[in-house]
């Protein structure tokens, strides 16, 4: 069976480059702290908007690299199952989504989860590209899908209520560049900005749009 990845793949956290100058130990630091290893069960109340008593032995262990690299999309067969894999930067450059035609399941990875979109990683990582990112959730609401399958959260049921979560999504992306350009503009301060930073009424009261990690 092939491990298939994009040919555009890039990781801080597998398969790094350790001849290049960079701080992987101190970043290295940084994602454990960030996702709450090294406290107890009872501390860590969450794990990638998973359970943070799951079993911490072994997590991040171990890497299997791609056999196989991907340019642009493809259709592909998974024991009988026709899919196709599209490209949709947002999260990560590489980022790919999977997605199942006849069974109108859309599996969109990070692209898309219960909680306002991850556009700067806590650990220390460079920022995502905010505007590939809500292209590609604009672009991903053009498929005729019944079920959105995130990695980290619950699936999504039905197109109508998928479309939203996709557009919604996008747009509150589009209104923190907008916003943060305008303030930068005005010269304010980068804490100014932080915290003068708010989406409008219409997105707020959106359950997917909170501010959760």
């Amino acid at each position: 069976m092939p491990i298939l990845d994009s040919a555009s793949i890039s990781s801080d956290l597998v398969a790094v480059d350790v001849t290049a100058i960079a701080a992987n130990e101190a970043l290295g630091r940084r994602t454990q702290a960030q996702s709450g290893i090294g406290l107890s069960d009872s501390e860590r109340v969450s794990l990638g908007c998973g359970p943070g008593n799951r079993p911490m032995k072994g997590l991040g262990a171990g890497h299997l690299p791609p056999t196989e690299l991907i340019e642009e999309g493809q259709d592909i067969d998974l024991d009988g199952i026709s899919a196709q894999l599209i490209m949709a930067p947002g999260e990560t450059a590489d980022h790919m989504v999977v997605w199942l035609p006849e069974h109108k399941i859309l599996f969109s990875g990070d692209n898309c989860y219960h909680a306002f979109p991850n556009l700067y990683a806590i650990r220390g990582t460079p920022y995502r590209d905010f505007a590939a990112w809500a292209k590609s959730l604009s672009t991903l609401t053009e498929l005729n899908f019944e079920t959105l399958a995130p990695v980290h959260t619950l699936p999504v049921q039905g197109a109508d209520q998928i479309k939203e979560v996709l557009i919604t999504t996008a747009a509150a992306i589009l209104h923190v560049m907008r916003d943060t350009a305008r303030m930068m503009d005005l010269r304010m301060s980068l804490d100014d900005i932080a915290a003068s930073i708010t989406l409008p009424a219409e997105l707020t009261e959106k359950p997917w749009l909170k501010e959760f990690y």
